[in-house]
């Protein structure tokens, strides 16, 4: 008597599951221990400031009134951080769990987070100390300890933007290896691994824009599913908590619903836009009510008596995406190979090629005219990181092509070039390199400057002379990994390197078996 075949159950995906646990323990283990710039510790002090019940905070004892306005109210002058919510809100667990583990620092830990005079540049005439702004010394450790895990938020975002690539690719029909790929080469070939090591807003905002994307694509499939539009409003709300300037996001965000809803019955299509619609701004409510509250009104974010939008766009332009110190192309070269299969990309995916490419173009158009569009002292276009991850998607269609030809050959040269100046900036301590640089500069006056005259932010950026990317191969300025402090002071910090460093070997080795037991998976 025959029998019908039963089709085999598919296995389920457990690879992102592991890609998020294996690049957080990756991101982890990259860590320098501190928050290096003071936007970061202004939001830092915002945490904590959010766990006692206020709004205002603390201002920096090195650089007063730096971050945020001074508000007299009811006579009492207060001063409130202009740098968004979202951050300091999601950093809230992280922060909470380094006080609980601060009382397991050993003796031996009280001077790991100090940073010492730097050898290799006293060895040449030019010492220096990087600057922080809290303290470090051994009578702190435990402070200096917390704001170190407050920043560990950054390294499980960075993980989750990496996840939410693997996760676009395979609604958009990538196989998982190739999906794979894509992901794991924008979380280690480009600026988005620096930056899982640093405190900043940007991160959050990437995050949020590939979500909403990743809901945006799950709803398209299933039009019935009202909860994907709710999730979708609200990562796109998230990224625009993260820096109001995000707001950006919503005209190509707009778009791309459009073209989602055009085709669907009215009834369904107006209660997607409706459920995204109400998510955002229910987010975008709270970000009007917390400025309101601050400085008295919905729309002032605190940026208002100091922004000048004075920056040729011509200027700012060319220097976000060319230029020595700051352009995407020199610290991402991986993106000129999004640019070349972009056309292919577009020819599958209209709708979400255009999202895409209206989410690069909107923040170097926003940000060009900005007076800081350099961002400060940081590694590589930071106001360009939200759209890193997306420029990875279209890499997905020469992964999958079969054969070998001169196209791969660039490719992987590409992929090559990125990944060692992605190392670089996680290697170096960026706030080392232009505290040197400062002082190199005003040593060897003549060889950047007949007329005597320095101006070390503009070396940076556009004479290859300062850039970071040239001139961190030979800055005497050493590495920048806690892990590496910490065998010379075991203890607490060690022991979590350890377990992390277990981690990352856990998922590399479930990764590699989910690929054995399911080699063919479309």
């Amino acid at each position: 008597m025959s029998q019908t075949p039963v089709p085999p159950i598919p296995h389920p995906d457990r690879i992102p599951w592991w890609l998020f646990i294996g690049f957080t323990c990756l991101y982890l283990l990259s860590s320098g221990g501190h928050i290096d710039s003071p936007d970061g510790v202004m939001m830092l002090k915002m945490t904590e400031s959010a766990l006692e019940g206020r709004l205002d905070v603390g201002e920096l004892e090195d650089w007063p009134g730096f971050g945020g306005q001074r508000v007299v109210t009811d006579g009492q002058e207060r001063f409130y951080s202009w740098f968004g919510m979202g951050l300091p809100l999601v950093a809230i667990p992280t922060h909470l769990l380094g006080r609980a583990l601060a009382p397991l620092l050993s003796s031996r830990e009280a001077s790991l987070f100090e940073v010492p005079l730097n050898e290799e540049s006293a060895a040449e005439g030019i010492p220096f100390v990087r600057r922080t702004w809290y303290p470090v010394d051994p009578d702190h450790a435990r402070g200096a300890f917390v704001a170190f895990a407050t920043s560990w938020a950054s390294a499980l975002l960075g993980a989750l933007g990496v996840l939410a690539i693997y996760l676009v690719n395979r609604q958009l029909g990538v196989g998982s290896k190739a999906a794979l790929t894509v992901a794991t080469l924008v979380g280690i070939a480009s600026p988005w691994w620096h930056y899982s090591k640093q405190f900043f807003s940007e991160g959050l905002g990437g995050v949020g824009i590939s979500l909403f994307l990743l809901f945006a694509l799950r709803a398209k499939h299933h039009p019935e599913r009202q909860s994907e539009w709710w999730w979708g409003g609200a990562a796109l709300g998230m990224a625009i908590a993260a820096k109001p300037v995000h707001a950006v996001f919503i005209f190509p965000a707009l778009i791309l619903v459009a073209a989602y809803v055009r085709n669907w019955p009215p009834r369904i299509a107006a209660r997607a836009l409706a459920a995204a619609g109400l998510s955002l701004l229910a987010v975008v409510a709270c970000v009007a009510a917390y400025n309101h509250a601050r400085f008295g009104s919905p729309l002032e974010t605190g940026y208002g008596a100091v922004a000048r939008w004075s920056t040729p766009w011509w200027k700012g332009t060319l220097g976000l995406l060319v230029s020595p110190g700051r352009g995407l192309f020199v610290y991402f070269p991986l993106a000129l190979a999004s640019l070349a299969l972009f056309g292919r990309f577009a020819a599958r995916f209209r709708a979400e090629s255009i999202f895409v490419a209206l989410c690069g173009v909107c923040l170097v158009g926003i940000y060009a005219k900005w007076q800081w569009w350099d961002g400060g002292w940081c590694w590589g276009p930071r106001f360009l990181l939200p759209a890193v991850p997306l420029l990875g998607i279209p890499w997905a269609s020469l992964i999958e092509a079969k054969g070998l030809d001169w196209r791969h050959h660039c490719f992987a040269a590409l992929v090559l070039l990125s990944a060692m100046v992605a190392f670089l900036g996680v290697w170096v301590n960026y706030v080392d390199f232009y505290t040197w640089l400062r002082a190199y500069a005003v040593e060897h006056v003549a060889q950047f400057s007949p007329d005597g005259m320095i101006d070390h932010p503009e070396l940076a950026h556009w004479s290859w002379l300062g850039a970071p990317v040239i001139r961190y191969w030979d800055a005497p300025v050493g590495g920048d990994l806690l892990l590496l402090r910490a065998f010379s002071k075991p203890g607490l910090v060690l022991v979590l390197d350890a377990v992390l460093l277990l981690g990352l070997l856990a998922a590399i080795q479930r990764i590699r078996a989910a690929i054995r037991q399911n080699p063919g998976r479309p």
